[in-house]
Formats: structure tokens, sequence, C-alpha cells
């Protein structure tokens, strides 16, 4: 599923002044970070591999007043997006990584900002007829590297086609400057712990990837 949906202010000035040069080259650019950084099946662990849905870059999930989703086009700000899905078939285990990079910390700030509020004013919500219960903003472990981040727990009750499940989700956000990273993973219930462990695995190497770009 897209998600509820998804570094350093000083490092901002750098990270624009290398990726962002003045000429026709800054959108290939930042598309060329975003890939850099996005999680790999490699970087989710040992079964995983890259799932049928191919890597997409088309605009940004949010949530309606009535708490369902909608894709609507990125925000004024964008320069690349980028989301990468994965699967593993044991246990099974289906996970997406989100990149976003924009041209200003502020507009990084509020995708955060409209990312928490939607955990907080809608502990359930619908995509089509996917259905989501006892969303919740959870204790989110401390992730060297990150200037903010968000966990975000609940239970999936219905699949794509409406079909019952009993399944719960992890999904963690965090900003560095002007990017955005997000991991999220699905599991059966009861296993919790090993999603976050997954997650953070992921978020943690793409952050590392981040670091990266500002030191070529």
């Amino acid at each position: 599923m897209a998600w509820i949906l998804a570094g350093v202010v000083p490092l901002a000035a750098l990270l624009l002044w290398w990726l962002l040069p003045v000429n026709g080259d800054s959108e290939q650019q930042a598309a060329a970070s975003v890939a850099r950084v996005s999680a790999t099946a490699k970087d989710w662990g040992a079964g995983f591999i890259e799932d049928d849905d191919p890597p997409s870059d088309a605009g940004e999930v949010r949530v309606r007043e009535d708490c369902s989703h909608y894709l609507k086009a990125d925000r004024p700000g964008t320069l690349a997006v980028l989301v990468r899905f994965v699967a593993r078939k044991e246990p099974a285990r289906e996970a997406f990584s989100e990149v976003r990079l924009y041209d200003n910390v502020a507009t990084a700030e509020k995708y955060m900002d409209d990312w928490e509020e939607a955990v907080h004013r809608c502990p359930t919500q619908t995509d089509g007829k996917e259905r989501f219960e006892d969303i919740r903003e959870a204790y989110s472990p401390q992730l060297s590297g990150f200037d903010e981040v968000l966990l975000e727990e609940g239970r999936r009750i219905a699949g794509d086609d409406g079909e019952k499940l009993d399944e719960v989700f992890v999904g963690m956000v965090g900003r560095r400057g002007e990017f955005i990273v997000q991991a999220s993973v699905f599991g059966p219930a009861g296993h919790a712990t090993e999603l976050r462990t997954l997650v953070v695995g992921a978020m943690q190497r793409m952050q590392r990837r981040v670091a990266e770009q500002a030191h070529p």
C-alpha cells in the first residue's frame, strides 16, 4: 500500500549546492539521488525480493477529512520521489520504502507535520476496499542522523479486494534536511517486534546514504 501516505539543518545549503546545480540537470540529479537512497530488497534482509509493482514516482498519498486515502499531485517544492516495493514469501511480509527530496527544509518539515496530523486525526483509515484500524503514533527508537523521526503502528483488517485480514503494520518516517525517508512493513498479528526491527534496519541504511549525498 502507498503509505499514510509516506537530516541536519546546517547541511541544507551544502546538499542543495551539490545536488541542485543551476542548470537543466537538477531534476536528473535529484532523481538519481533519491534512487541511491531508496531501500532495495537487500536492505530489508534475507529472503526479500523486488515486488511485482515497479518503483513509482507518481504523486503523494493524502488523507481526506473522512479519513480515506487519495492520490494528489506532489506538493510544490518536490524535486524527486521514489517508492519501492519488496516482499518475502517465507515468512510472508510486504514492505515498501519511500524517499522524497524537496528544494527547501520548510516543505520537508510540513510533510512531517501532515503525516503526524493524519495519524492523530484518523485512527481508522481506508484506501479503496483496504481498511486500517488502531492507527497510532508509537514510541520512536533513537535513530542517529535524523532531524526528526515518527513511528506509526496499527492493524490492516481488510485487503485490496476487501478480504478479511488479521495483520499489523509498522511505518516510520524520518527527515534529514530536505530529505524524507520512509519505511513500512506488514505482517501477521503478533509480530510487531520483528516488524519494528525490519523497519529500523531499512531506515538506518537509507539515512546513511542520505548522509553520503553531502560527502560524495
